[in-house]
């Protein structure tokens, strides 16, 4: 009778030592969720922004990448910024998924850049993103 008391008590010991408390963080509204739609192999990115709220100038309501006849919403373009040069840094590669904010100050800060440019459509909305996080591959 004692035994399976106690052993009935030390399973629940183990089931509930494996729950933690996690503290919650307020999340920041700042913080967009973006997919890398097209690259150009070297500095230019466009970046399709998927959760966040964020100005809606910054953006091209809807896209066309020319190159596959895709459509996307809320594109904007990366290109010879402190974001591009992150993006490529991190290692973000077309179709991941990532974390980031825009940088409402860009500047204009020197990579490593193709000496061939391309001609890929690139969305007309530019601006510059800082701390890219990846944190998905699709």
């Amino acid at each position: 009778m004692i035994r399976p008391l106690i052993r009935s008590v030390v399973l629940l010991l183990l089931i509930f030592s494996g729950f933690q408390c996690k503290r919650s963080h307020p999340s920041n509204p700042n913080i967009l969720t973006g997919k890398l739609i097209a690259d150009d192999g070297c500095t230019q990115f466009a970046v399709e922004i998927i959760s966040g709220s964020f100005d809606p100038s910054k953006v091209v309501a809807t896209w066309t990448d020319s190159d596959n006849d895709s459509v996307y919403t809320n594109v904007f373009r990366l290109t010879y910024v402190r974001g591009a040069c992150a993006i490529s840094y991190y290692g973000v590669s077309k179709g991941d998924v990532f974390q980031f904010q825009f940088d409402p100050n860009p500047s204009n800060q020197p990579c490593e850049t193709c000496a061939v440019m391309t001609t890929l459509a690139m969305p007309p909305v530019s601006d510059a993103i800082m701390d890219v996080k990846k944190i998905a591959n699709n």
